[in-house]
């Protein structure tokens, strides 16, 4: 590879990224410039004598072209390294923005455990504006029939203090995403309740809490 393409791209780059846009230079390299103009058609006829006599031996003839094919060949396989190109560009952004902008980098999490049970709370990076995405995964509660759920809450002053979020138990694993209006520190203790009208009104009571 020649100096040019790291005077073309610079050295940011991810090495797969290098591996593309080197592959789509050189296939550029190898096609070439675009054919020349031919000369008689860089400028244009001189005008025609109005009182030269029509006969067919004073027709100038045609400048010679290029065969079709080549010319052809040549522009295709630059059209085809063009878009190679665009698509590997565009593809990097599309990935970096997917992965940049909403994949978020976890900085807590918080384990529970209670009644046979495990659950483990992802913290996320904030977004704009103070919310906080969080991902509650819980195994091993038992699923509630009819209107009985489960709550998530903030252990505040001894009790259950900031609701999180409600969610019903499938078979196996349940995982619910939701965000919360505040971080949770070092010291912040979660607890999971189970509500059951009629039995167990809310706040519920304590199944599971931060280990």
């Amino acid at each position: 590879m020649t100096r040019d393409f790291d005077d073309l791209v610079g050295g940011d780059l991810s090495p797969d990224e290098r591996r593309r846009l080197e592959e789509v230079h050189e296939m550029l390299l190898a096609a070439g410039p675009p054919p020349d103009l031919p000369a008689a058609l860089r400028e244009p006829p001189a005008p025609a004598d109005l009182d030269a006599p029509t006969r067919d031996d004073n027709v100038v003839p045609l400048p010679s072209r290029q065969p079709r094919g080549r010319r052809r060949a040549a522009w295709a396989l630059i059209a085809a390294a063009v878009a190679l190109a665009l698509a590997c560009l565009g593809g990097g952004y599309a990935l970096g923005d997917h992965f940049g902008s909403n994949a978020r980098e976890v900085v807590r999490v918080v384990p529970l455990e209670g009644s046979g049970a495990r659950a483990s709370v992802r913290l996320e990076s904030a977004q704009r504006g103070g919310n906080w995405p969080m991902e509650l995964t819980v195994t091993g509660l038992p699923q509630q029939e009819g209107r009985g759920y489960y709550e998530l809450f903030v252990w505040r002053d001894g009790k259950p203090g900031f609701p999180c979020v409600g969610f019903k138990m499938a078979r196996g694993a349940t995982t619910v995403r939701f965000t919360v209006p505040y971080e949770l520190k070092d010291d912040t203790e979660l607890v999971v309740t189970a509500i059951v009208p009629g039995k167990a009104s809310w706040p519920g009571k304590v199944v599971m809490r931060t280990v």
